[in-house]
């Protein structure tokens, strides 16, 4: 009896962390990743990042807040798969997500940026950005965790600073 308990308590579990991140995204993520042009990057624990973080005690306290970061970016100078870049463009500009509130948008051309937050109580319990800065280029970002956007700012910057040193 136990172990049905426990089989259907391990069940019920694995459906709610599931459904935890959102639908569109999620979906997204799934048809794109893999594919040729795209890379993606799951960190379920922030420990790896932290450790390569530079006196930087700001990012180091963000990322701690951080439970779950996604990122799925396209770069059609990798690979030679454009028509599925501008697909993946199109999608993003066109996501919807339920439960969400927009806390930006821009667009200047082909440029775009979208930003969504999920807030419960006094702290931002998710965070995504989508980005496209050409049909060749776009990106999502999704953050999952307990942290305030001035938070989010500090791990974008990580981020930024950890993808600039790689160029």
């Amino acid at each position: 009896m136990k172990k049905i308990i426990l089989s259907l308590l391990i069940l019920l579990m694995s459906q709610v962390l599931a459904f935890s991140q959102p639908q569109a995204v999620n979906s997204i993520m799934d048809k794109y990743s893999g594919e040729e042009g795209f890379t993606s990057m799951t960190l379920n624990d922030a420990g790896p990042l932290l450790r390569k973080v530079q006196g930087d005690d700001k990012a180091k306290e963000a990322l701690k807040s951080v439970k779950k970061l996604k990122i799925l970016t396209f770069d059609g100078k990798k690979g030679k798969n454009l028509a599925l870049g501008k697909e993946f463009a199109k999608q993003i500009k066109s996501a919807s997500l339920a439960n969400f509130n927009e806390l930006m948008s821009m667009q200047e051309g082909s440029r775009y940026l979208k930003m969504f937050t999920k807030i419960d109580g006094k702290s931002t319990s998710e965070f995504i950005m989508f980005v496209t800065e050409s049909e060749s280029e776009s990106s999502i970002i999704y953050l999952n965790g307990d942290f305030t956007l001035a938070q989010i700012r500090d791990v974008g910057n990580v981020l930024q600073k950890n993808r600039d040193s790689r160029k």
